[in-house]
């Protein structure tokens, strides 16, 4: 699995450049039996935002969607970095 986002705006070592400490990696089942892994500093705007589908462009045509697990994450500061 790689270590960014599925749409690939940032990476985790980006995420960590930005101070940015609280973040929330989450897989999502989708109504076609694939899945989808994102990351979000906000967990519930983000889910609600894939299932108003102004979410991802890959999940736009693929809900309803079932949340299959989420994880909070503290990235290092920049100073542990």
């Amino acid at each position: 699995m790689a270590n960014y986002n599925v749409s690939g705006l940032e990476t985790l070592a980006e995420l960590a450049r930005l101070s940015k400490e609280s973040w929330y990696v989450y897989i999502l089942k989708c109504a076609d039996d694939t899945y989808y892994t994102g990351i979000t500093s906000n967990i519930n705007r983000r889910i609600k935002e894939h299932g108003t589908n102004k979410g991802a462009k890959y999940t736009k045509q693929r809900g309803p969607f079932r949340s299959v697990s989420y994880t909070h994450l503290t990235l290092p500061t920049n100073r542990e970095v």
